[in-house]
């Protein structure tokens, strides 16, 4: 099994998880933001603890495609309530470039932890 399948039997769960908790309709930017960085830590925990799963490089990638999978399936379908709904598929696309880019960032921060206190070498 290819490391994104990997991933994203992980991002099912999650997206089912999350979904439940926006159950009620409602979440701030400050609790999607949480989810996310939720999401990032359980994927970039879980890519770096699959052996043979390539270089960093390809880790990142895998991690990356699951986080854009994430957020079209539990971000994108929230109703922003403050921004009108002719402009709002335009407000997603930004917002996801925004969270992907926060996401690459975080990932690159958590790496840097995991291999400045040598977690997950054998």
């Amino acid at each position: 099994m290819a490391l994104y399948d990997n991933l994203k039997v992980e991002v099912d769960k999650l997206i089912a998880e999350y979904k439940a908790a926006y159950a009620d309709q409602k979440l701030t930017l400050s609790e999607v933001w949480a989810i996310f960085q939720s999401a990032i830590q359980v994927l970039v925990k879980l890519a770096e603890e699959v052996n043979g799963a390539g270089d960093g490089e390809a880790k990142k990638e895998a991690v990356m495609a699951a986080l854009d999978k994430f957020y079209d399936e539990v971000v994108a379908p929230i109703d922003i309530k403050i921004i009108p709904n002719v402009v709002e598929p335009m407000a997603d696309r930004f917002l996801k470039g925004l969270f992907l880019q926060l996401a690459s960032g975080s990932i690159d921060s958590i790496v840097i932890f995991i291999n400045a206190n040598g977690l997950f070498k054998s």
